[in-house]
């Protein structure tokens, strides 16, 4: 089956369908825009982006949008009207475990990332009910030109071209099970300042940090973490190294490789900074994911 014959097959998720007339929501003031996390779209092409704008009645709207290039750009939307800024954020908080990573950002350019997105998804064969145009794609403010312009800027200014040859490819691969991910090798190299502050965390945390062998000159380990799916247990799933003013790190995959700039940001709070990126095949991974399986 070709992809684009896989893409129309494949549901989407659009909830809150309404009947109503639909308003001009372009017109109405932008409250907050949400954009995927830099470093971690940079490595994976995972990323997630929203806006929330205020009603005429002064209550809020807001529609979130799921966008991985491996499954074709736009994913999916979902949102809901007549909500707080309370409502939303715990909405959002409640997704976050679920999505690929967010932050607060500049309304033109999560239109950007979303236009980009969603003429990806045309492309690739996607066929969206009108639900997705009118309320949620009509919250955007809106991007001249046509939606080949749209696609060209978002695969040629939004992302590393070696990530799209790579997504491409994941994307082109046989279906794989809604639970696994297509093998990628992905290293990364971050500037750190304080480092020694990182490697005692390591040290003193050996239940989840446990030292390999690497590198030399490197101190090496790597992260252990409970599995997100049954049988939910603690396996390695990355590698860092540590060097002074460096860490260098190493994922299985590539929406694996966005939980790991997620997972150093946190660990460091927030001093981390994404330097280099490098992708590779399954043959040069240096750590099985969890729950590995053989498709045929």
């Amino acid at each position: 089956m070709s992809r684009k014959a896989k893409e129309r097959q494949r549901g989407r998720i659009i909830l809150n369908q309404s009947q109503r007339p639909e308003p001009n929501r372009r017109a109405w003031p932008i409250v907050r825009a949400y954009v995927p996390v830099k470093d971690a779209w940079r490595v994976s092409g995972c990323g997630t982006a929203g806006i929330v704008r205020k009603q005429p009645d002064g209550a809020l709207t807001y529609s979130i949008f799921n966008i991985e290039l491996t499954k074709g750009g736009l994913t999916g939307a979902l949102g809901a009207e007549n909500k707080s800024l309370q409502e939303i954020d715990e909405a959002l908080s409640g997704m976050a475990e679920l999505v690929p990573a967010f932050e607060d950002g500049d309304a033109d350019l999560m239109a950007r990332y979303v236009w980009g997105a969603y003429a990806m998804s045309i492309d690739e064969g996607a066929q969206w009910p009108s639900e997705l145009k009118t309320r949620h794609l009509g919250l955007l403010p809106p991007m001249a030109g046509t939606k080949n312009w749209w696609l060209e800027q978002f695969v040629h200014q939004m992302m590393p071209w070696k990530l799209h040859e790579f997504a491409m490819e994941v994307l082109d691969a046989a279906e794989t099970p809604s639970d696994k991910e297509i093998a990628v090798a992905v290293w990364m190299e971050f500037d750190l300042e304080d480092t020694d502050q990182l490697l005692e965390t390591c040290r003193s945390n050996p239940d989840d940090f446990r030292k390999t062998e690497g590198l030399d000159g490197v101190a090496n380990f790597a992260w252990i973490m409970e599995r997100r799916y049954p049988p939910y247990n603690r396996v390695p799933h990355f590698l860092i190294g540590i060097v002074p003013g460096k860490v260098l790190g190493h994922a299985p995959s590539l929406s694996m490789a966005s939980r790991l700039v997620m997972a150093l940001r946190k660990v460091t709070g927030g001093k981390i900074a994404l330097q280099r990126v490098d992708w590779g095949d399954a043959s040069e991974l240096r750590i099985a994911p969890p729950g590995l399986a053989m498709i045929k």
